[in-house]
């Protein structure tokens, strides 16, 4: 079965509208907006963009470096599980097993 999705605008609330992104004073936005309200902010902001810089904006990696001293989970999970312990393939070790873990490293 094909679905459709129908953005609303934000402002008048027509169908057919698009996500507009923009940042003001360090704060990021987004926005659906119908063509007509595009067209409004883009009038609106001519003579401000005529004269700002474009800047480059980097990305955010969404994987988190691990920090030194973490512990390997699924390390933990293997001994654990080897040692008699029932422990998930996801979520969070409970604290005595990770304890009991550390202390025989």
């Amino acid at each position: 079965m094909a679905r459709k999705t129908v953005i609303i605008c934000d402002i008048s609330g027509k169908e057919g509208a698009e996500e507009v992104s923009f940042s003001w004073d360090g704060q990021a936005y987004t926005i659906d907006l119908a063509e007509s309200e595009k067209g409004k902010l883009a009038k609106l902001l001519g003579p401000y963009l005529e004269k700002a810089s474009k800047v480059k904006v980097e990305t955010i990696k969404a994987t988190p470096k691990k920090k030194s001293g973490e512990v390997n989970l699924q390390a933990v999970r293997e001994w654990a599980n080897s040692n008699g312990y029932q422990v998930s393939n996801r979520g969070r070790v409970p604290v005595k097993i990770m304890e009991e873990y550390l202390a025989s490293q």
